[in-house]
């Protein structure tokens, strides 16, 4: 066997991986600095202090010095911008029940005696707030009547309480207030029927939060669509879940199924559903200039209309990315788009650091780009064909590996029929995703809405089976196998050794070769 070593990979020289890919350096700096930050609890002077002499040897070193300044003032940032965080959303909140104004942000949930919901609090005590406050509500239920008045966008008038969230010892494992922090909520209130009612007032709010609530006034208009449907109701809850992030009337046994089978990230809204709606966008607009600003304002607004979730904030960044790097003719997808979008996401909210979804998708990504190639050329299969379907069973090995620790961390919980599962629900996803699309553009037809809406029923009746029936399996998941902090770090570490060991190896299996002698001598 002969090598041409012009042609071995980058990543078979870490040197020059990192050269090519300077932004992973920054992302893992900042992330270190963030997570110092919460963990040290310094001042904001303190950091900013240090930033600044950070910065001074930046500008007075050279070499090698200047990018140890560089990374050392990029780490302080991050400890500065959690503690300013902190700084901003930490602000006092009045003891004992007050008057406030409020606007109802998330369509109400009854959940037993109370509902739930999200209120963006805009007056204490009829004084405006300078910012609003984001609020976990729970209003005690009272009759049909009464309860159909909240809804997203109503006024809301109430005395009550609103307290800082604090964790519980009914589930030690689980960070409720950090939950909270991660999600943008400062605090949560009890509101009993008889201590709050409708009204209209001017919302003393900014201009992407009313376009978030006029948005969501509309993505509850096309879940009433749904809900009217003759479809059955667990496609309804699953088509909703699916398209517009609404799992509300999702089972507690269809989540369950879903988690066995390793198939949880498609019932929320995330990177593979915006990646199906972006790359059918662009089929229809074509990729040229115009089309591809035009396909980006659509994932835009359409991540506007489901509420700007996190994960939909995080998959729209690195689409976004992939669109404008791809509109330079350079490399679209790298660990540099990948870690871009970590620095994006990190300065604009670094509690997403603490965020398990952020968490999960990183490390996913992060996995596809280190261990697909190898993954796929050793399955690489003679008959052409079935490439697709071998690229399919790396891509989910390659995310599984990575993100295995943690899920074993976070749930307890791993799916061994993980590569059956995603061969079937990933074609399917697909499928329900571009139907669902032309489902919603065909409003204003009826015939034709509805005779596609029954498909795009079948196709997610299909899907449901399948993984009730892959959840049946004996073995199907292994379950209550939690890892402690200290065993998902011990994980990674024996996975970066194991993967620097096989380079090692490898390149040496690659140096005892002989070289391609040069045709022009």
């Amino acid at each position: 066997m002969i090598i041409n070593r012009k042609n071995m990979t980058p990543s078979l020289n870490i040197r020059n991986y990192l050269q090519l890919n300077p932004l992973l350096r920054v992302a893992v700096m900042l992330i270190s600095g963030i997570a110092a930050g919460e963990y040290l609890q310094l001042s904001l002077s303190t950091f900013l202090l240090l930033c600044g002499v950070s910065l001074l040897a930046a500008l007075l070193c050279r070499g090698k010095g200047q990018s140890l300044a560089i990374l050392t003032a990029t780490a302080l940032l991050g400890g500065l911008l959690i503690t300013f965080y902190h700084y901003r959303t930490d602000r006092p909140l009045p003891t004992g029940s007050i008057h406030y104004q409020a606007v109802i942000i998330s369509q109400p949930q009854p959940r037993g005696k109370i509902m739930r919901c999200d209120l963006l609090v805009t007056a204490l005590e009829g004084t405006p707030l300078q910012r609003s406050m984001k609020v976990r509500a729970a209003i005690l239920r009272h009759d049909d009547r009464h309860d159909s008045r909240l809804s997203i966008g109503n006024g809301l008038m109430a005395e009550a309480e609103i307290k800082r969230p604090r964790n519980t010892t009914a589930n030690p494992r689980f960070d409720y207030q950090r939950w909270m922090r991660v999600h943008g909520y400062e605090g949560e209130t009890f509101i009993p029927y008889w201590k709050y009612h409708t009204a209209i007032f001017p919302l003393h709010i900014s201009r992407l939060e009313k376009a978030k609530l006029r948005a969501l006034t509309l993505r509850e208009r096309l879940a009433k669509d749904f809900r009217q449907s003759q479809i059955g109701t667990e496609e309804q809850s699953l088509l909703l879940a699916m398209t517009l992030g609404d799992k509300s009337m999702l089972s507690q046994q269809t989540r369950d199924d879903f988690s066995k089978t390793g198939s949880s990230h498609i019932l929320a809204l995330s990177g593979l559903h915006l990646s199906i709606i972006y790359f059918m966008l662009l089929a229809l607009f074509r990729s040229n200039l115009a089309g591809n600003l035009l396909s980006l304002a659509a994932i835009w607004a359409y991540a506007v209309m489901v509420g700007l979730p996190p994960s939909v904030v995080r998959s729209a960044t690195m689409i976004t990315i992939y669109g404008l790097i791809a509109l330079l003719h350079r490399d679209k997808m790298s660990m540099n788009t990948l870690s871009l979008t970590a620095i994006i996401m990190l300065v604009i909210h670094p509690m997403s650091l603490w965020d398990v979804g952020f968490q999960l998708s990183f490390m996913a990504v992060a996995g596809i780009f280190i261990y697909f190639g190898p993954i796929s050329r050793a399955i690489q299969p003679r008959f052409r064909p079935l490439k697709w379907f071998t690229d399919l069973m790396a891509t989910s090995l390659a995310a599984q590996l990575t993100t295995a620790p943690l899920v074993l961390h976070y749930f307890g919980r791993l799916a061994t029929y993980f590569l059956l599962t995603n061969l079937i629900v990933i074609p399917l996803t697909t499928l329900i995703l571009y139907g669902a699309v032309i489902v919603f553009a065909t409003t204003f037809f009826p015939f034709v809405h509805n005779l596609l809406l029954r498909l795009v029923g079948g196709l997610a009746t299909l899907l449901v089976l399948s993984v009730q029936k892959i959840a049946t399996l004996p073995g199907a998941s292994i379950d209550h196998f939690y890892l402690s902090n200290q065993g998902v770090w011990l994980c990674y570490s024996l996975m970066a050794l194991s993967t620097a060991g096989l380079w090692l190896w490898h390149k040496r299996r690659l140096n005892r070769l002989p070289r391609t002698e040069d045709p022009r001598a």
